[in-house]
Formats: structure tokens, C-alpha cells, sequence
């Protein structure tokens, strides 16, 4: 009797609270857990069908980074430190299977002099090629949206860097002090540069912003001793403090009323109208 009465007073609640709040909960779904792998010159995780090489481990020199781990599993991300402070690494070629350049991936490699980014990275982490002095130039592949925090800061010997038109955002510090760097063109996609993005690039002579960029960051081009020239268009409405500081040849070409009109008058920095 007792069971029988707890059943109808069950039933009862379940046609007034609703059929979903009687619902018997689901067992958690179950995740998978990383493997922990090593070959001759790697070590990896692999998750599913993906691998994320975690530490390089081989002699240096030219390093070619496989597709596959024991032809099956693609290798899909190159994490973070993976090849930190591996001075005997000259030069890196990246398979197409890769998405993903991890957080100090590259970090003072100070080696290497050149490296292979395919199309299929769609992201590049803070400070990945940081300290990488013997870097000479890079060419960003058609994919990523955006350059992340000192990403290539300290690259000292960089010269050139070839951003595509579908990076939007350079983040803070994302070149800070590559005092070697003179080409440089800002992709049409831009649309904020962030803080201290060029800051001691001390070979930089001119430079262009694209006409989407909205907002310049506080000490952008901080330091940027020999550069001459810059074209600020009227897309532009906010310039943080000290963004031209420290460049005392510097002539901004803007327009009549336009922000950066309006920052050059207030700062005392030279300007020409478009």
C-alpha cells in the first residue's frame, strides 16, 4: 500500500511539474584522456586522431616536422615550449597538417634563420617566435585573424614580415623591439593595432594604417627613432597616449578634422594634410 501511494504521489508531481523535470539524469559523457607518446626526435600527445607535439628532443639543424605519428595519427598543434630554447634548431618546416603555433612554441630559438608556416595555421600564440634573434624575415600565412601578444618580440635581426589580408588585430608588443625591421605592410583587414605593437623598431622609416583600422594603442610606435613618414586615415578614432613618443622625425599625413588632425595638434607632432 505504502509503495503503491508513493508511486501515484510520483506520478502526480511529474504531470504537474512536466515530463523533463522527472527525467532520469545521464551519466556524464565520458573525455578522453591525452596519451602520452615519444619517438626519436618527439615527444606528443595524441587525442583521438589528433597529435600536439610537445617537446623536440633532436640533434637541431634543419627540422622537419612529420605529418603523421606512426603514419595515422595528423599532427594538428604544436604546443606550447615545444621547441623553447633549442639554440641548435636552424630552420623549421611545417606540414600542412597543423592549425595551431602554441603559447612560447619557438621561444629563444636563437638559432633559427628560417621557417615554413603553411595556410592551415589558423592561430599564432603569444610570444611563439619571441626571441628568435637570428629570424631574418617571416611570411604570415592567409588564415589567421590575429598576431598574439609578443609573438615576435625581440626578433632582432627581423627584417621583413609579409602580414595577410585577413589578420584584424596586432597584438600588444606583437614586434616590440625587432630594431631591424624596414618592411612592413599592414593588410586592408587590420583594424587595431595594440600596445607597444612596433614599439623600438628603430629601422622602421614609414608606414602606412589601413583605412579599417579604428584605434591605435598607447605606445604603438613608442621609440621608433628613424621613422619619417606615417598615413593615418580618417577611420581612425582613438590614439592612446605616447603612441608616437620618442620619434622626433616623425611627420603624420592625416586629414583636415579628422582624430589624428586633432591628436597631432594636441601633441605638438608635425603633420601634413592629405
Amino acid at each position: 500500500m505504502k509503495i503503491s501511494l508513493f508511486i501515484s504521489v510520483l506520478l502526480a508531481v511529474c504531470l504537474l511539474a512536466g515530463a523533463a523535470s522527472c527525467t532520469v539524469p545521464s551519466s556524464p559523457t565520458p573525455t578522453s584522456t591525452p596519451t602520452y607518446m615519444s619517438s626519436d626526435d618527439f615527444e606528443y600527445t595524441v587525442d583521438g586522431l589528433s597529435v600536439t607535439i610537445t617537446w623536440y628532443k633532436g640533434a637541431g639543424g634543419d627540422v622537419i616536422i612529420p605529418a603523421t605519428m606512426d603514419g595515422t595519427n595528423s599532427v594538428t598543434s604544436i604546443g606550447k615550449s615545444a621547441f623553447r630554447e633549442c639554440p641548435n634548431v636552424t630552420s623549421v618546416v611545417i606540414p600542412e597538417s597543423v592549425k595551431n603555433i602554441g603559447d612560447s612554441a619557438f621561444w629563444n630559438c636563437t638559432g633559427l634563420t628560417s621557417i615554413v608556416i603553411p595556410d592551415s595555421i589558423i592561430s599564432i600564440d603569444k610570444r611563439a617566435f619571441a626571441y628568435c634573434m637570428s629570424l631574418t624575415s617571416i611570411a604570415l600565412p592567409y588564415g589567421i585573424t590575429s598576431i598574439g601578444y609578443g609573438a615576435f618580440a625581440n626578433c632582432t635581426n627581423l627584417n621583413s614580415v609579409t602580414i595577410p589580408n585577413s589578420v584584424t588585430s596586432i597584438g600588444d608588443v606583437a614586434f616590440a623591439n625587432c630594431a631591424n625591421l624596414t618592411l612592413i605592410s599592414l593588410p586592408d583587414s587590420l583594424k587595431d593595432i595594440g600596445y607597444q605593437a612596433f614599439s623600438q623598431c628603430k629601422s622602421l622609416t614609414s608606414i602606412i594604417i589601413p583605412n579599417r583600422v579604428t584605434s591605435i594603442s598607447h605606445a604603438a610606435f613608442f621609440g621608433c627613432d628613424n621613422l619619417t613618414s606615417i598615413t593615418i586615415s580618417s577611420s581612425v578614432t582613438s590614439i592612446g597616449d605616447g603612441a608616437f613618443f620618442g620619434c622626433p622625425k616623425l611627420t603624420v599625413t592625416c586629414a583636415w578634422n579628422s582624430y589624428a588632425f586633432d591628436y597631432c595638434v594636441a601633441k605638438g607632432i608635425n603633420y601634413r594634410l592629405l
